[in-house]
């Protein structure tokens, strides 16, 4: 028997780790244990290194605490960006980050990378394509693995992080980026080059293309690490969620490694006792996402990061990813919960909880300033209680989790939470007096009154609302658009060109408006319908979807639908999207004028809209209210699509 750690599969198809005396167990590991913390570029140094050097006599001292903590809490490995100081001692295993593609991107020659890194998560991918890219891997991999050949206490490898399997569009088209950002690099790059050369056997294969760079990249790299170290694991290349790559790279992945290695920020609905996570548009339960991953790829699973935070910590989980609850006991909760339910798949055989410490308050790199509750220690080193007692608790049953079934489902048909189209009308209820109006120009022009606020639409225009004020101040317009797919997989923005149709009737002191607008381009073609509310004295609108038809000839492949709060162009113009993800509160952003106002948007409806306004690097503002529609939903010529649940936004001036 191996000495080293191995995996298999029990008689009932359950994945295990197994040591190098064969017992069977689940890696429990946290990343990032380290004196200093992470690094605040606002500040100029970590601010939870700096406590530490005034809490602690000596570095050692620290070290000595902090394993004491990760063994009482029932964890039994390292994961990345830990102290190599720490490697190997209490007997707790360890991970080694060899970063391949990572440490080409940061490297000043283009022909090394396809795109380069910018100091942010998902942002690189190298060239696996470039003639010097197997000698470099040798190099690298008899560097960082061939003197760690024989260490009892190594877990196993981890390739790269998050790589940008998609390109380098954010929209990430999986089946196509890739093909499409090669194909933009200049003629003498030797990914292009390598490009046009599979073009030339295989013609325009995008998806071939993709499944070729990944074979590339998980073999070479493979190959390297086994022939310096062929005793340890290989974890994989921590997918960026389960959209993080396209089933060939899975497939690749799963032929070369040991391991295929995932990064989730999950939301936990605690009401109905269920975690989910983001995949194809929409949300789906982790357990199955998980068996789906393992199926794929035939290799088993390890979470490589996950966590969830609470605002009860001090820190203004603003900027970060994944869920928000207000207090630790909530946070706690949906982190047990999370593990429950992951270890329940048969294909898992651990998880690296994300992290040790908290961000700074302050944010880290600039640019990616997070700033959330990620710690089982706080910026000050102190744990929170709550939620190591909780993985003390469940890290000694971790093997008769892994055995048992997921946990149940709740029915939530008593939570049910109030949707955005009652909480508009409760509020809109409270008005003790007026009515709305709406004057009626020439050219089929409508004009609010005796809302708080004027809003005009016109028929021709392409914004539903060609402008919105408040105190006679232009905020901005309210548009539709539509996320299509091309039959290669390939988005198209499509925002209605003109305004056909503005129908406006009273529903007792409240004024409905219904407003079609039409796109047309090639084949394509559709009519979108919304439905906007006004209530006398409240400064906003409801708006919902209606319907959205197919009036051209050809189908119509339709990812989301969209509504766009376009804010008013001016020289200072910020965005506020308050705590996003923050549990049972409305999602909602703003547009801020400085000495002026705000263009906000709010829902209730989280589990059908997501709400997020950000401005681009060339300063263009994306102000997005995107309603999510059916997984696959296609539209043949003639056929409409209505909503079956409610789908609200609420609009606000202030």
């Amino acid at each position: 028997m191996s000495a080293f750690h191995r995996l298999a599969a029990d008689s009932d198809g359950r994945w295990w780790v197994f040591d190098g005396a064969g017992r069977k167990k689940i890696v429990t590991g946290v990343d990032h244990v380290r004196y200093t913390g992470f690094y605040s570029d606002v500040l100029g140094y970590a601010p939870y290194g700096r406590n530490n050097d005034s809490r602690y006599p000596s570095r050692s001292a620290w070290e000595r605490a902090a394993l004491k903590r990760i063994c009482d809490w029932g964890f039994t490995a390292l994961g990345t960006g830990c102290d190599a100081s720490l490697y190997g001692r209490e007997g707790l295993l360890y991970n080694v980050p060899l970063s391949f593609g990572h440490h080409l991107c940061r490297q000043k020659d283009p022909d090394l990378w396809i795109v380069p890194e910018n100091r942010a998560p998902c942002s690189y991918i190298p060239n696996m394509f470039h003639p010097g890219f197997a000698e470099y891997a040798d190099r690298r991999a008899k560097e960082l693995c061939s003197s760690r050949r024989n260490d009892l206490n190594l877990f196993g490898y981890f390739l790269d992080n998050e790589l940008v399997w998609w390109g380098k569009d954010k929209a990430r088209p999986l089946a196509t980026g890739l093909y499409d950002t090669v194909a933009k690099l200049p003629p003498a790059h030797t990914a292009r080059k390598a490009l046009e050369t599979f073009k030339k056997r295989h013609g325009e294969d995008k998806i071939g293309f993709l499944a070729f760079a990944a074979e590339t990249y998980f073999s070479v790299l493979c190959a390297a690490v086994r022939r310096h170290d062929p005793n340890h694991l290989i974890l994989g290349v921590r997918f960026a969620g389960f959209n993080g790559a396209h089933p060939v790279v899975i497939k690749a992945c799963g032929r070369h490694c040991d391991v295929v290695s995932v990064n989730s920020y999950p939301r936990a609905d605690l009401d109905r006792n269920v975690v989910e996570a983001w995949k194809g548009g929409r949300y789906q339960n982790i357990a199955k996402l998980l068996n789906w991953l393992h199926s794929l790829s035939k290799k088993p699973v390890l979470l490589t990061e996950w966590s969830f935070m609470a605002l009860d910590s001090g820190c203004p989980c603003t900027y970060a990813t994944g869920q928000r609850f207000n207090t630790q006991a909530e946070r706690t909760a949906a982190s047990e919960l999370f593990v429950r339910t992951v270890l329940s798949a048969k294909g898992v055989v651990g998880y690296n909880f994300f992290a040790w410490m908290d961000d700074p308050k302050e944010g880290t790199s600039r640019t990616c300033p997070e700033n959330g509750n990620y710690g089982l220690v706080s910026i000050n080193d102190e744990p929170y209680a709550q939620m190591t007692e909780m993985f003390k608790n469940v890290h000694s049953q971790v093997a008769e989790i892994h055995c048992q079934p997921p946990p149940q489902e709740r029915k939530v048909a008593l939570l049910r939470t109030m949707s955005t189209a009652e909480h508009f009308r409760t509020q809109a209820a409270k008005a003790t007096k007026g009515r709305v109006g709406c004057d009626i120009l020439p050219y089929r022009t409508l004009i609010l009154t005796g809302c708080g606020f004027e809003a005009q639409a016109e028929k021709g225009k392409s914004a539903f609302l060609s402008a919105v004020r408040l105190d006679e101040e232009m905020l901005g317009s309210y548009a539709g658009m539509v996320q299509l797919k091309s039959p290669e997989g390939r988005n198209i923005w499509a925002t209605p060109q003109r305004v056909c149709a503005i129908d406006w009737k009273m529903d007792g002191r409240m004024g409905v408006m219904m407003v079609s607008g039409r796109y047309v381009e090639g084949g394509f073609g559709f009519e979108l319908v919304q439905r906007l509310t006004f209530a006398p004295g409240f400064n906003g609108f409801l708006a919902e979807i209606v319907s959205i038809e197919n009036t051209g000839i050809l189908p119509l492949s339709i990812a989301s639908v969209y509504a766009r709060l376009i804010p008013r162009k001016v020289m200072k113009l910020e965005v506020d999207g308050g705590i996003p993800e923050l549990w049972k509160a409305p999602n909602a952003c703003s547009w801020v004028y400085p000495d002026i106002g705000r263009f906000s948007a709010r829902t209730w409806d989280s589990a059908a809209l997501r709400i997020k306004f950000w401005i681009g690097k060339e300063g263009d503002p994306h102000g997005d209210i995107v309603f999510r529609v059916p997984l696959g939903l296609v539209l043949h010529p003639g056929k409409k699509w209505n909503p079956q649940s409610s789908m609200g936004v609420e609009v606000h001036l202030k």
